[in-house]
C-alpha cells in the first residue's frame, strides 16, 4: 500500500512539470553546485482504524516533503515563485491516484527559508490521508 501511495504522490509532483532536477528518497542523486534543485520525500504517520470488522480497513496519514534548494546570495523570489506553484498544484481536495490507489491531499503549507549546508531551502509540506 505504502509502494502506491508513494507512487502516487510522485507522479502528481511530476505532473507538475517544474522543471527542477529532483532527488527522490535513495536514488543517488547528487546536486550540481549553483544549480537550484528538489528533494522529494514521503512521510508516513501513525495509521488509524477507518473501520472495523472483516472488511475493516486502516487509514494512512503522512506528509510529502518538497524541499526546494536554491543557491546562496541569489535572493528568494525564485526559491519563492517555485514554492507558490508546488503549493498550487498540492492544493488540498486534489487526489493523486496510482493503480487504483487514491491519496487525497488535506492541506499544504511552506516552511520559512533557511540557509542549510551552503543551499537556501524552502519545504513544502503536503499533508495526505
Amino acid at each position: 500500500m505504502y509502494s502506491k501511495i508513494y507512487s502516487a504522490l510522485v507522479q502528481h509532483y511530476v505532473s507538475g512539470g517544474f522543471g527542477l532536477p529532483t532527488a527522490y528518497e535513495n536514488d543517488g542523486y547528487e546536486p550540481n553546485v549553483g544549480t537550484p534543485y528538489v528533494a522529494v520525500y514521503n512521510l508516513p504517520a501513525d495509521s488509524g482504524q477507518d473501520t472495523i470488522g472483516e472488511i475493516g480497513r486502516d487509514e494512512r496519514i503522512g506528509i510529502l516533503q518538497v524541499s526546494i534548494f536554491y543557491p546562496v546570495g541569489k535572493g528568494r523570489g525564485d526559491a519563492l515563485a517555485m514554492a507558490d506553484q508546488i503549493l498550487t498544484h498540492f492544493k488540498a481536495g486534489s487526489t493523486p491516484e496510482y493503480s487504483g490507489q487514491i491519496v487525497k491531499i488535506q492541506s499544504s503549507t511552506a516552511s520559512p527559508g533557511r540557509v542549510v549546508d551552503g543551499w537556501y531551502q524552502l519545504d513544502i509540506s503536503a499533508a495526505w490521508t
